[in-house]
């Protein structure tokens, strides 16, 4: 499990990024990323890699802005029970819980066809909690060129497979704060820590995006669903 605090202004900010793996990621602070994801078994979000956020504030509404992250990044429709999203604002709306913290499985995904494909810069997402500011979120997708299938998209596949290679090679270093991988991706980078390693796309990243791709529950092709969309115009 990777846990991490941060400061805004007076707010603390704590960051859970649940893996739930058998081979625990190591610690990795401040891995302010949001994964959008397609529908597992039963038709309910993948529960794979949540971000979990722990706010203090008990039973209020947190709100999602995706507004700035462009054309590359889309909202599925559907939801899980209580969340709720508005596709014109690209926005999505949910509560925290009794104990003030929020897990966030958000559908979507990325709106592409080739690894070179520009995509959403990063801290496109900003979150509030009770109307406090909690920062720029970069966006991942684990179905990386899901959004493109609408309705029948069947979720992830070989195709999802090609395209993370080519953003995960070649390896990137930080320049500082900037990737030397020509084809990085911010839809790609599932784990990270800061400062600037937002740029890096490494094992830990290949095995994020494992869990998602073969989850029995999430790819058609193992038994599961598989399933993602349709999405927000």
């Amino acid at each position: 499990m990777s846990v991490s605090v941060h400061r805004f202004g007076s707010v603390a900010l704590g960051v859970f990024l649940a893996t739930s793996i058998a081979m625990a990621f190591p610690t990795r602070a401040f891995s302010q990323i949001i994964i959008l994801r397609p529908y597992g078994g039963g038709g309910v979000p993948d529960p794979t890699l949540p971000t979990v956020i722990a706010s203090g504030c008990f039973g209020c509404p947190v709100v999602v802005d995706f507004s700035a992250c462009g054309s590359d990044i889309r909202l599925a429709t559907v939801q899980s029970p209580g969340v709720v999203v508005a596709c014109a604002a690209q926005t999505v709306t949910t509560m925290t819980n009794a104990v003030g913290t929020v897990s966030l499985t958000i559908v979507g995904a990325s709106n592409t066809s080739s690894p070179s494909a520009p995509g959403s810069p990063e801290g496109c997402a900003s979150v509030t909690i009770g109307g406090v500011f909690f920062g720029f979120w970069s966006v991942a997708t684990a179905d990386l060129n899901g959004a493109r299938g609408g309705l029948g998209d069947l979720g992830m596949d070989a195709t999802d497979t090609i395209q993370f290679a080519g953003n995960r090679t070649p390896d990137a270093v930080t320049v500082p704060c900037t990737s030397t991988n020509p084809t990085y991706r911010s839809r790609a980078n599932y784990i990270s820590i800061t400062p600037c390693a937002f740029q890096v796309i490494d094992g830990l990243d290949t095995l994020a995006f494992a869990r998602f791709r073969f989850g029995v529950g999430r790819n058609a092709a193992a038994g599961g669903t598989g399933s993602n969309g349709p999405f927000c115009p």
